[in-house]
């Protein structure tokens, strides 16, 4: 996969989800193999490198930003939006600030042993997976997740009538609210 670190060794965001039939004498190098063509095939058939290209990012960089709009919005409008606020703000030199990220990063660190007290010390993980430290601006490390065609969508397509919107939350009744302000943040 073009312009992933070399030292990463994750799966992670290369196993397309999709419903598969196996025969339980596969081995899991055959089925890792199987869901890797997929991932290339639904790649390649969607013309993804060339379409991340024209947003600015490599191959790699596309599935890592799609991973995090597939975990921060529930439908195609929404991660089109999303993803657009992202590369707003990354065009803007802030923070990426998911918290799908940061939520990563605390499984990360709790699977290698790592124990928090409070919400605020996980919040502060130095990991190159939380994008809410100012260290760590940009994409995370990597993917967090598998992301569908639909989020792969998103960051080859992102929704340019949100180019001045910065900030997005989903609400107790399960909406986006969208702000281009930060007062407007807090508000909503």
């Amino acid at each position: 996969f073009e312009g992933r670190p070399e030292e990463s060794n994750s799966l992670e965001g290369y196993l397309f989800g999709d419903t598969y039939e196996f025969y339980v004498k596969d081995t899991p190098e055959a089925i890792i193999e199987r869901l890797l063509k997929e991932t290339a095939s639904v790649l390649e058939e969607g013309n993804y490198r060339d379409r991340f290209a024209e947003r600015g990012f490599n191959l790699y960089q596309g599935i890592t930003l799609a991973s995090v709009v597939q975990r921060e919005a529930n439908n195609a409008e929404d991660m089109a939006k999303v993803a657009q606020i992202f590369i707003n703000r990354m065009n803007n030199d802030m923070n990426l600030g998911s918290d799908v990220t940061t939520q990563y990063a605390v499984k990360l660190a709790e699977e290698a042993g790592a124990d928090y007290d409070n919400n605020a010390d996980a919040l502060n993980i130095d990991s190159p997976y939380n994008t809410r430290l100012a260290e760590h601006r940009g994409l995370p490390y990597g993917p967090i997740s598998n992301p569908g065609v639909g989020a792969l969508n998103a960051v080859a397509t992102p929704d340019e009538s949100m180019v001045d919107v910065l900030f997005f939350l989903t609400g107790d009744d399960g909406l986006m609210y969208y702000s281009t302000t930060s007062e407007g943040h807090e508000q909503n």
